[in-house]
């Protein structure tokens, strides 16, 4: 488990993420953090060739069905949240399932940016919520080519993506995808509602 942390964060990213909690508690800001946004342009053929065979659309029932595998991640809080996004429509979550579980998953978002009402451009598109079970390692690159070219094929030309200024594993993945850091910026929740100071025009 340390390693796997070790590997996303690093010894500043550790630090740092510590240093955020204790700013929150103080403050009384929850789940308070430091964001990057990603963007890059999307074109026709994005991603065909990745070696994604095994990525497709998953279904609410692809994360149920494996639940009492990865009962660390699969809470039944997170189930919750995941039913109330595949009922939400513009939201598409694609991945893979191996041995029963899903081993990787990630959302693009073609109406709204994720958690808000705040409407897209119609040329935007988001990823979001990227998960790689840590026994599935080296899966990110192929879903992120994979959404990509789902964007294309909804008719999106530019994909942005928000990444924890800390997780130096996931924002590797996505510079060697070809996106740019736009903007950091701060997100917390304050009386059960979620805060971001987003700058998007």
């Amino acid at each position: 488990m340390f390693s796997s942390i070790w590997k996303r964060y690093g010894a500043r990213g550790i630090v740092w993420n510590v240093l955020l909690k204790v700013a929150g508690a103080l403050s009384g800001l929850k789940h308070l953090q430091v964001h990057r946004m990603l963007a890059r342009d999307v074109e026709a053929g994005d991603g065909a060739d990745a070696a994604h065979g095994l990525i497709r659309e998953l279904r609410y029932a692809d994360f149920t069905a494996g639940a009492d595998k990865d009962p660390a991640r699969l809470t039944p809080d997170c189930l919750a949240q995941l039913q109330r996004r595949f009922g939400q429509p513009g939201y598409l979550c694609f991945g893979c399932v191996e041995q029963g579980v899903v081993a990787a998953y990630g959302w693009i978002s073609l109406n709204v940016f994720p958690r808000t009402d705040k409407k897209l451009k119609p040329a935007d598109g988001v990823l979001f919520d990227d998960y790689t079970n840590p026994a599935f390692r080296g899966l990110h690159r192929g879903l992120i080519d994979y959404r990509l070219r789902q964007l294309a094929a909804h008719g999106k030309t530019r994909a942005l993506a928000f990444v924890d200024i800390y997780n130096r594993a996931s924002y590797r993945g996505f510079l060697v995808c070809g996106f740019r850091c736009v903007q950091r910026f701060v997100k917390y929740f304050r009386k059960g509602k979620e805060i971001s100071k987003l700058r998007y025009e």
